[in-house]
Order: structure tokens, then sequence, then C-alpha cells
């Protein structure tokens, strides 16, 4: 009885030690709670809290929960990398849990890849949550995520599938109401009836992220019809919730619209005003679309010599985007032609080799023809042989020249702001960190204050751009897939899209 007693005893502190933790960790959650509404920062701090108390001895369950919730702020605060590695332990245990939480992990993961506008990865992953979310009977986080498929395929220009997973998302909505579940909204109208009437909600008045949603599908409705007095109010409304819970990433598209409705209305100054203070990424298609809109802004006013100014910017843009194109279609044309001439020379030596042979054919003294024949293979043995040096001297040349560029190229450096020398031939890959560059070279690492833009004006033609935050020395390229830069070195480089054809 006294060894059960002392055991007894022994076991008691760590059973209240597991019951106050996970008390604990339902405080924290709860506080997070409290505060993701004032801002990221302070929900990121408790979340983070959380995750750590859940990873010491929480159940399966609960370190999923706090991942997904922990990942969710990481993500809104752009900290792609972390979020990834938080969501990780879902993947890894996703036969331990729940299928609400295994849509909720893949919905994180396409938030995250449509931020990185990685669209068919983030398709991928909503697709995913639909799935879990149907089996999980979950038709709030079903409709979620057939929204975001929807807004996706607005982005990739597929009208089609926009509008198919923008019904789906407004019927799955509807399903629990068996009056409206015959007919999902189809007209502007009837959209626009049916999220006032969503805004009405209590559960949708206290979300502020599906709330700022809402706010941003009914101003797109109201722009469609030409209500550009109703648009203004709710794409507002829309940034105005965004940017109380800190959640910037899609301001920029939202503000182009406002841009357009003033237009619309007539009111270009404000729409010039707004387009010439918008701080937007330096993506392929938006600098465009601003440059676009304040030519026709301008010619509104009719400051046409402003108008000129910006359509200049604009026609320069266009040709920066496609001079890689330009430059790889002349190569293509300038092989194909050393190709045809290459060929061009062979059929002439083939018709000349037909010739002789016609000729001597007819020779009746058998050793005059054999002598003739030797004398033209010895003329033409000659002749290849003189042409066989003058391209192998030809080629040297070429090969000596194009050697020289590179050990120049590769020879010069780069001298950052801290005073320190990168010489380019030992350099891998740049990559941005917030407002700090990392230099990856072959044996060591530096990093400096400074923008990956102003870094690549610097750099020679073998220094690409692959992503937002990558510029690689294709010198030193392995191979590369859809989405990813493989180094002789064996590192992985993330590989976007929208940089993809810089490395064909």
């Amino acid at each position: 009885m006294k060894f059960w007693g002392l055991l007894l005893l022994l076991f008691l502190p760590i059973v209240g030690n597991g019951q106050d933790r996970s008390a604990q960790l339902e405080q924290v959650l709860e506080k997070a709670k409290q505060v993701r509404t004032s801002g990221i920062d302070s929900a990121l701090f408790y979340y983070e809290k959380a995750h750590k108390l859940a990873a010491q001895d929480g159940s399966v369950q609960q370190r999923a929960r706090t991942s997904y919730l922990y990942s969710y702020y990481l993500i809104a605060s752009n900290n792609f990398e972390k979020a990834l590695e938080v969501l990780d332990f879902n993947l890894s245990h996703k036969d331990r849990i729940s299928y609400e939480m295994q849509g909720n992990t893949h919905y994180n993961l396409g938030n995250l890849f449509y931020l990185k506008e990685e669209y068919d990865t983030a398709i991928g992953h909503f697709m995913e949550a639909e799935n879990y979310f149907k089996l999980a009977k979950n038709n709030t986080w079903l409709a979620r995520a057939q929204l975001q498929l929807s807004v996706i395929y607005a982005k990739e220009g597929d009208k089609k599938m926009e509008n198919f997973f923008a019904d789906a998302s407004l019927h799955t909505l509807n399903k629990d109401k068996p009056s409206q579940a015959d007919r999902a909204p189809k007209t502007h109208s009837e959209k626009i009836a049916f999220l006032t009437t969503q805004l009405q909600k209590e559960a949708y008045q206290k979300d502020d992220n599906i709330k700022s949603h809402l706010y941003y599908s009914l101003g797109h409705a109201y722009f469609s019809i030409q209500n550009y007095s109703e648009a203004l109010k709710w794409f507002e409304a829309s940034i105005a919730v965004k940017q109380r819970i800190g959640y910037t990433n899609l301001i920029p598209e939202t503000k182009i619209y406002i841009a357009e409705a003033h237009m619309a209305m007539g009111r270009y100054e404000d729409a010039i005003f707004i387009l010439s203070n918008l701080q937007v990424s330096q993506k392929r298609k938006r600098p465009l679309v601003i440059e676009n809109l304040l030519t026709e802004a301008y010619k509104g006013l009719g400051d046409y010599k402003k108008a000129l100014f910006h359509n200049e910017k604009l026609s320069r843009l266009q040709d920066s985007l496609t001079a890689l194109d330009e430059n790889e279609r002349i190569a293509e044309i300038s092989i194909q032609y050393d190709t045809q001439l290459k060929e061009a020379e062979i059929l002439e030596l083939k018709k000349a080799n037909q010739a002789v042979s016609a000729t001597l054919s007819k020779e009746k003294n058998r050793w005059l023809l054999w002598l003739a024949f030797a004398l033209l293979l010895f003329l033409c043995s000659i002749w290849l042989a003189r042409r066989y040096r003058k391209s192998q001297k030809f080629a040297l040349r070429i090969q000596e020249e194009k050697n020289t560029i590179k050990k120049n190229a590769e020879a010069q450096h780069l001298l950052l702001k801290n005073k320190t020398k990168v010489y380019l031939e030992e350099l891998e890959f740049v990559k941005s960190d917030g407002n700090y560059v990392e230099f990856h070279l072959i044996e060591r690492k530096t990093l400096d204050r400074n923008k990956l833009k102003n870094i690549l004006t610097q750099l020679p033609p073998n220094f690409v751009r692959v992503h937002r935050s990558y510029i690689v020395n294709k010198n030193e390229i392995e191979s590369f897939s859809s989405s990813m830069v493989f180094l002789k070195s064996g590192k992985e480089i993330p590989l976007s899209r929208t940089f993809k054809s810089n490395l064909d």
C-alpha cells in the first residue's frame, strides 16, 4: 500500500501539469481571439505562444488547430516560409486530424500560393479544401473555398470557371434555405440582393475577413452594372476593413478599380491622385495597367503633354517586358540561318561530286578514269581541309571571344553599401529579405541593405530573375522544373511562372 501511495503522489503532479498547460493553452487562444481584430501583430504574438504550448505535450488535434491558426496570420504578414513550416505538421498527420481541419489546412495553403502568384498550385489546394469541407459538411467554409477559386480564375481570365465557382459558392450558402436552393443568383442585380442579405448575418458581421470579401464582391457587382458611386462605396469599405486588420495584400487591385470608377464618372483628377500615389510591386501587368489609366485620365483632362509622357512610359514598360523574347527570337533566327547556310553548302558539294562522277563515267580509259577520280578526291580533300581549318579557326576565335566576355563578366564585382566586394564569378543567387538583400556565394553568404530591383540593374545578362524574391546566375543552373530551379551546388530556388520565360 505504501508503494502504491508513493507512486500516486509521484503521478499526480504530472497530471496536474498537463491539465494546467491545457487550461493555459485555452486561455492564450481566447486572448488571441479577443485581440485578432485589433491587428496582425497582436494576434501573431498569442497564436505563436499557443502553438509552442501545444507543441510541448498537446494532442495531435490541438497542435493541428494551433498550426492552422498561427499559419493564417503568418500568411497575412507575408511570412510564407514559416507558414509552410508550421503547416507541414498538419500535412504529415492528415490521417489523424478531422476533415474540417484538413480543409482548413489546404485553405491556408491555397491563400499562401495565391499571394505568391503561383495560381496553379493555389487552385490545387483550394480544390482539396473544397473536397474536405464537403466531407465535413461545412457549407460555410465550402463556400469560401469556392469563392477563392472564382477569384483565381478571374485573375487567370477564365470567365467560364470564374462564374462556375462564383455560382457554386452562392448555391452552397443557400443550401440551408430550401426555398432558395433551387436557383443560385445569376444576374448582377440578383447577386447584389443576395450579398446585401449575407452582410446582415451576424456571423459575417463578426468575421472581418469574409466581410471584406463581401464588400469587394458588392463593389465589383455595382461596377459591372456601371453604378460607379455604389461601387466606390463598397470598394472603399473593403479597403477600410483590410487596413484595420492589417491584411493589405490585395488593396492595390481594389484601388485600381476605384480609380477606374472615378474616371468613368469624369473625376479624372481623383483617379490621377489615386494612381500616382499607388505603391505596387513590379509585376508584369500591374504597372502597365496603371500607366494606361494615367494616359487616359490626362487625356480626359485635356493635358496631352502628360498623357504623352505616360503613354511613352507605357511603351517603355511594354518594350522592357518583351525585350527578352525579342532577343531569343533573334537568336533563333540566327541559328536557323546558319543551319540553312550549311545545308546549302553541303548540297552544292553533293552536286559538284555528282557532276564529276557523271563526267568520269564517260571516260573510256580506265586508268585515266581512276587518275581523274583520285585527283578529284585529292583536290576535294585539300579544299575540305582548308575549309575545315578555316571553320576551326573561326570557331576558336568565337570561343575565345566568348571566354573573354565571360571572364570579364566574371571578374567584375559589386561594391555593396557596407563596402563588401561580391565577385560575380562566385555568386550563385541573390535573395530579397524585406529591406535587405542576401548574396549567396559558393562558400559564404553576405547581407546588405538594398532592394532586389536595384541589384538586378548592376548585374550582367547571365543573372536573371526567376521569382519576385530571387535572382539566379544562369551559369550555376543544373536544371529546372515548372516551379523550382536546381543549382549545381544542390540548392533549390523557387521558380515563379511570371519569370519562367527568363530561363527558356
